[in-house]
């Protein structure tokens, strides 16, 4: 494997890794979707250029889903806890 491809790979993995996070921490639900769906074009753009196996999309595709359902859940917990608290604070 010559620098260059090396290079390329280690910066793909860091960007990666950074939408993923962003992924898991997004601050609402738009901002959710949009770093999925950066997250499977990433992911889907380094299979078709042999940059990762099929098995390794499916592992990372699955990571991105999981990571968006889990923080897609606490997004709406938080929003309904911020209802009720407002709801019970206009009935006191």
């Amino acid at each position: 494997m010559n620098t260059r491809h090396q290079n390329n790979c280690d910066a793909f993995r860091s960007r990666l890794l950074s939408t993923l996070k962003k992924l898991r921490a997004g601050r609402n639900h738009d901002d959710l979707n949009a770093e999925f769906y950066i997250a499977l074009g990433m992911i889907s753009a380094a299979c078709t250029l042999d940059g990762i196996t099929i098995d390794a999309s499916d592992r990372l595709h699955d990571l991105a889903l999981n990571a968006s359902e889990h923080r897609s859940k606490e997004l709406t917990a938080i929003c309904i806890a911020e209802r009720q608290a407002a709801i019970q604070g206009a009935a006191a």
